[in-house]
């Protein structure tokens, strides 16, 4: 049951949670135009508020994961966007009906994309906005909604955010076997970093009786990959137990020969899938991603996509990672490459690509 519990609740992608809501909220307006006890003078001002809202759903919808990217980088249009929805009320008359719920869908975003301070804010200040227009417009229970209620919904969707991050039970997860690492130390060149960014020689990758001393980070990454000498089958285990864990649906496909590979170089592609999988599982609020490998006379080429959130704050990289950054100076010394880039559609891709000897 838990299990189940944790494959749901990584399933609910911020995006179509934040494009969903709204549509619900503009169904529930249309309804409400319906309720016995309408004020039928008021059918057309509502019908016209009706579709503009339409059109800005519709918009928001396509753009879902760009707007909340934009919204990362810019929250000024958090503000403008919680502005819009009392901006819609009040035109309305005030009333919580039939426009109330489609306001509170303003306080969705900085909940899911701040947590508690994006709620906090969001939220008393909506319920500020309501109180200040239900004075000008002389109604008694501003758009049904006194202070508390719109910061009652950021927080509810702020604990939301927070249990939808929550790790899954790790029990749930099988142990795998580490892809062999029988290259003398000498072999596996390591680069110079500072001490937070440092690398090891992929603790991972040696036999159980050595992996004990591994970092406690590394173990968490993943799980663990011991005495297997064939990259194809370490990478389609490592990829197996990412399904296990659940929440997160992960395509694989793998071409070409491995063992044209060094076993150096497929210790480097698969610590590279290993950080690329726990990057998407803790900072791309993603529901897929694909792993591919392909081999061919030239280079080796390992890229990791998913359809999360994307790159934030203009850099090359999610936020509190600094293992593809690290990663970058180990392939280098293969002469390689590590590309982080974001898609046309959003999400992440993480390619490494390391040149063959002919």
């Amino acid at each position: 049951m838990r299990h189940m519990i944790d494959r749901w609740r990584q399933r609910l992608n911020p995006v179509f949670l934040f494009a969903g809501y709204r549509w619900l909220a503009w169904l529930i307006a249309g309804l409400a135009l319906t309720l016995p006890g309408y004020a039928v003078e008021s059918l057309p001002q509502h019908a016209s508020l009706l579709l503009v809202v339409l059109l800005v759903t519709l918009v928001v919808t396509r753009q879902a994961g760009s707007y909340l990217r934009l919204m990362q980088r810019r929250p000024v249009l958090l503000i403008l966007d919680v502005l819009l929805g009392w901006l819609v009320v009040v035109l309305s008359g005030g009333g919580f009906l039939p426009f109330g719920p489609y306001a509170l869908g303003s306080l969705i975003a900085p909940a899911l994309l701040f947590s508690w301070q994006g709620a906090l804010i969001s939220g008393i200040g909506a319920g500020l906005l309501h109180l200040i227009s239900g004075s000008i417009l002389g109604v008694a229970d501003p758009a049904g909604m006194q202070a508390g209620v719109p910061l009652l919904f950021a927080l509810g969707w702020a604990a939301f955010a927070a249990w939808r991050r929550m790790p899954p039970d790790r029990s749930q997860g099988r142990t795998l076997p580490h892809l062999d690492a029988s290259v003398p130390s000498a072999a596996l060149r390591r680069p110079t970093l500072p001490g937070s960014e440092q690398i090891g020689s992929a603790p991972e990758w040696y036999p159980s009786a050595m992996s004990g001393s591994g970092s406690r980070r590394g173990a968490e990454l993943a799980p663990a990959v011991s005495l297997r000498p064939d990259l194809r089958l370490a990478i389609t285990q490592l990829v197996d137990g990412e399904r296990q864990r659940g929440g997160l649906q992960v395509a694989c496909q793998i071409d070409g020969a491995v063992q044209k590979l060094t076993a150096a170089q497929q210790g480097v592609l698969l610590r590279a899938a290993q950080e690329a999988l726990a990057n998407v599982r803790r900072h791309a609020h993603a529901s897929s991603c694909k792993v591919w490998l392909h081999i061919d006379d030239q280079a080796a080429t390992l890229q990791v996509e998913d359809d999360g959130v994307g790159l934030l704050d203009g850099t090359y990289e999610r936020p509190h990672v600094h293992a593809l950054r690290a990663l970058r100076y180990r392939v280098a010394e293969f002469d390689g490459q590590l590309a982080v880039f974001e898609g046309e559609q959003g999400g992440l891709t993480v390619r490494v690509t390391l040149p063959l000897e002919p």
